[in-house]
């Protein structure tokens, strides 16, 4: 399974935000402590893909409205996915 294209939308601190992990080969994510690397590269599509974080639902609803969506794209093989929850 490969990651491809993902959108958050009011997921934690991202009001909307987009990752296009497809056109990765290597990446390097720098930033200060608490600017939300690991919430985009691991909370969104761990949460996307299973329904559940290490931190309770109500943490993952940020501010800027009452749900929160990741749109997640995963390639199977030849085969493409989006999952979307809410």
């Amino acid at each position: 399974m490969r990651l491809g294209r993902m959108r958050v939308r009011n997921f934690k601190s991202f009001a909307d935000a987009r990752v296009d992990f497809a056109s990765l080969a290597q990446a390097c994510v720098s930033g200060d402590n608490g600017a939300g690397k690991s919430t985009l590269i691991v909370d969104a599509p761990l949460w996307a893909l299973f329904g559940n974080l290490h931190a309770d639902l109500d943490s993952v609803i940020g501010p800027f409205g009452d749900t929160a969506t990741v749109d997640l794209e995963v390639f199977v093989g030849d085969e493409d996915y989006m999952i979307s929850r809410t």
